[in-house]
């Protein structure tokens, strides 16, 4: 059970962070706006002592959900996102279709599995979205998103184009099986 602890301790450790950052951003809001504890108590149907029990970060608990409201009475919106972490997650299907493609690929090109988007922090934020692959070779640059299951075609089209154009990408393969 070490590994199982381990995926605890790490999500315990990275959602505390995550809170503590929240609480540091709500903080700075708050005293931007010039507003008190009890301003937003009222907004929010609480105390001021919880209010400040939170922005102080001495409460234990704190939910999603009343992160999300307390950033919203000081006029910050709540944004969350889940990425992949660790050894690439692929269903079997979408291997199989990158290992057809790659196996069609001429000699003078190279394949790399899992090409971030962009390689450096852009203002100082971190860009977890990556290409399934990237296809270089002398004269050529493609990046590559493979789909075996498209439910929705035009938000997966949107999704390569807005990573292809974070990522300034002159080429890229949407494969579909």
């Amino acid at each position: 059970m070490p590994a199982r602890q381990n995926l605890f301790a790490r999500g315990t450790d990275r959602g505390d962070a995550i809170v503590r950052a929240l609480v540091r951003e709500a903080e700075a809001a708050r005293i931007a706006r010039g507003t008190s504890y009890a301003d937003i108590a009222r907004a929010l149907r609480m105390s001021p002592t919880q209010v400040a029990n939170i922005l102080r970060s001495r409460s234990p608990d704190l939910t999603i959900v009343r992160a999300s409201q307390l950033l919203a009475a000081l006029g910050l919106k709540l944004a969350a996102s889940a990425f992949p972490e660790g050894e690439p997650v692929r269903d079997a299907g979408q291997v199989a279709l990158l290992g057809r493609l790659r196996a069609r690929l001429h000699a003078a090109l190279t394949w790399s599995d899992e090409v971030p988007v962009i390689e450096l922090p852009v203002a100082g934020v971190i860009d977890h979205r990556a290409w399934d692959a990237g296809i270089d070779g002398p004269a050529c640059r493609c990046r590559v998103d493979a789909e075996t299951r498209v439910g929705d075609l035009q938000a997966v089209e949107r999704r390569v184009a807005l990573k292809q154009r974070d990522g300034r990408e002159p080429c890229v393969l949407l494969v579909l099986a």
